[in-house]
């Protein structure tokens, strides 16, 4: 069937794009904390950029665009394709079931969900995709999840706010007009399969929902923007960019988890209790705290890294195992030594080393093998290892942008 008509994108690639003051993915953090927009505004340049997974799956939203607007199949052997294959099978499913002339497709679309007042911002985001049908009056919001933690579509607070700002530039902004479309939001996340869970997560949001979801928002970027907002500590801290010295989140952490006594001394408060003396409700509130525990522990390494502690270094770590450069080329000077059969399974350098012997191995393989040098590691002053520098270790850029792999190692 033809392409259905698309909106053109004004949108820069995914990694340009300024953030609102409040995004749709922002939102619920924001209605449950007023201090977190201007904490993570203000947040250092390492914690806001995005690297590993999530410039992955920037990526992926970026290829998955491209085929939507082309209408066109993904090259199988690209890595971002299993990511997004059911993705385009949902919404060309639910094209199609329309009828084509009869909808519009919105592929990273923008939408303004709270409209600015004096004093207050307006905020927005580009969802991934919409479906608008205006002769039926029924709206579909898509969003492509591909990590693997797991979201529902159902009362989700972002893709409610991308439905909303869909609404008042297709409906109008007063909420009366909103009566009698029917609006269904959708997830979809492929690697929800390796759980053994549907693929595709979708709700039929009620309208009232949605007035509520709208009132609440605009109360919720307001309270933000006041001299001085509360901050409050819960489970949204876990995905905070400002949570790193929030004082309701340190309070909190401090409560199950005694740190330092204050930021000025050298004083430390008492050891935590044995696990096996908590009382139960105690060890359960520690166990609802261990992500942010572990996210405040990785932050105290990261900083350490870049500026140190006292009776801490850092230090080059283990080498990871070796591989070979190419495939190919190893399975050829196999088979020239005898040691794979005419049907290859391909060997490890450590089990081909084990056949030959070191020396042997050395002397035929050494230009067909690598070993990744290990990640640079925060350990105590009695490690036995030289110390590195940190400067030469991770120059500034690197850090500003946040690069991963710096940790405690046992």
């Amino acid at each position: 069937m033809p392409n259905p008509s698309t909106t053109a994108s004004t949108d820069s690639p995914h990694g340009d794009r300024a953030h609102s003051w409040v995004s749709p993915s922002g939102l619920e953090r924001a209605l449950a904390c007023a201090a977190a927009p201007s904490r993570i505004a203000a947040a250092p340049p390492e914690v806001r950029s995005t690297t590993g997974p999530a410039a992955f799956g920037e990526s992926a939203h970026e290829y998955a665009e491209t085929h939507l607007r082309a209408w066109s199949e993904p090259d199988a052997a690209d890595e971002r394709t299993p990511f997004i294959v059911d993705y385009l099978a949902t919404i060309r499913g639910q094209v199609t079931t329309m009828g084509a002339t009869a909808v519009q497709l919105l592929p990273e679309h923008h939408v303004i969900f709270a409209p600015g007042a004096k004093g207050v911002p307006t905020c927005g985001g580009t969802m991934d995709c919409g479906i608008v049908d205006v002769f039926d009056r029924r709206l579909f919001v898509y969003d492509l999840k591909t990590g693997h933690n797991l979201v529902s579509a159902h009362g989700n607070v972002q893709l409610g706010a991308y439905a909303i700002g869909l609404l008042r530039s297709i409906a109008g902004a007063k909420q009366a007009l909103w009566t009698g479309w029917e609006v269904t939001l959708v997830i979809v996340q492929s690697p929800a399969a390796d759980a053994g869970l549907p693929v595709v997560s979708e709700w039929q949001a009620p309208v009232e929902w949605l007035v509520t979801l709208d009132k609440a928002a605009r109360k919720a970027i307001k309270a933000s923007k006041a001299a001085d907002p509360v901050a409050t500590a819960g489970p949204h801290c876990d995905w905070c960019k400002g949570a790193i010295g929030c004082p309701a989140r340190d309070a909190e952490l401090s409560s199950v988890f005694p740190i330092a006594a204050d930021g000025s001394g050298e004083e430390v408060a008492p050891s935590p209790p044995a696990p096996g003396v908590l009382p139960p409700l105690a060890l359960s509130r520690v166990l609802e705290l261990a992500p942010r525990i572990r996210d405040y522990l990785d932050a105290c390494f990261l900083h350490a890294t870049r500026f140190g502690a006292p009776g801490w270094k850092l230090v080059q770590g283990r080498k990871g195992h070796r591989n070979w450069t190419t495939e190919e080329a190893a399975v050829q000077m196999m088979r020239d030594h005898g040691i794979l059969a005419t049907v290859p399974v391909v060997k490890s350098p450590a089990v081909v080393e084990k056949e030959m012997g070191k020396k042997a191995f050395a002397g035929v393989f050494q230009d067909v093998v690598v070993q990744s040098t290990g990640k640079p590691t925060l350990v105590p002053e009695a490690d036995g290892r030289t110390a590195i520098d940190p400067s030469a270790a991770f120059p500034t850029e690197a850090i500003e942008a946040g690069e991963e792999g710096v940790g405690a190692e046992s």
